[in-house]
């Protein structure tokens, strides 16, 4: 929620997207938890959990975190209703993130930490997206993605930067396991 509300605070402040005055909109945001929490857990299972697990029996985790990433990208983007820039910055965008939440996965033993941050990346863009509370100016659609940081440059870096502080914490293990219940001593 941090990263997105920077980023996006950013975009207001050197003025490439504009706050707007909304409705009260509580069932929509409810609406998307409920939406996000869904789809987080499916994906997370399925790329992070099954893909991930089956690919590390045959590569190293390294490679199977990016075998994992290209298809979770590739999946997102069978639509194609986006311009060609926008379909390749989002596969850089989305493979990034499956990159991340791949590291996450092998770091913590689990799926529980990625699938916290990737549902509430979900529920934060598609609320936002929905309720119209930013307007986007249309020159910088290839760095905000229109509201989706995964579909713009700026969520790339984004990404990249959480990818380059991630080594530097230690208690990723140690919160994992006591979700889980397990001991950490």
């Amino acid at each position: 929620m941090i990263s997105l509300s920077l980023i996006w605070g950013i975009f207001i402040l050197i003025n490439w997207a504009q706050p707007k005055a909304f409705a009260n909109a509580y069932e929509i945001w409810i609406q998307n938890l409920f939406m996000a929490l869904a789809i987080a857990w499916i994906e997370e299972r399925i790329f992070r959990g099954y893909m991930l697990s089956s690919l590390n029996k045959i590569y190293s985790w390294r490679k199977a975190i990016h075998i994992q990433a290209f298809w979770y990208a590739l999946l997102h983007l069978l639509r194609s209703d986006l311009s060609l820039i926008s379909w390749v910055t989002a596969l850089i965008g989305l493979s990034l993130t499956g990159i991340l939440l791949g590291h996450l996965r092998q770091r913590s033993q689990g799926l529980l930490m990625g699938f916290g941050l990737h549902a509430c990346w979900i529920w934060l863009c598609s609320s936002i997206d929905q309720v119209s509370i930013l307007s986007w100016n249309a020159q910088y659609k290839l760095w905000t993605g229109q509201g989706n940081p995964v579909y713009g440059l700026s969520g790339s870096l984004l990404i990249i930067l959480l990818l380059l502080l991630f080594p530097l914490s230690n208690s990723l293990t140690q919160q994992d396991n006591l979700c889980n219940n397990e001991s950490t001593t």
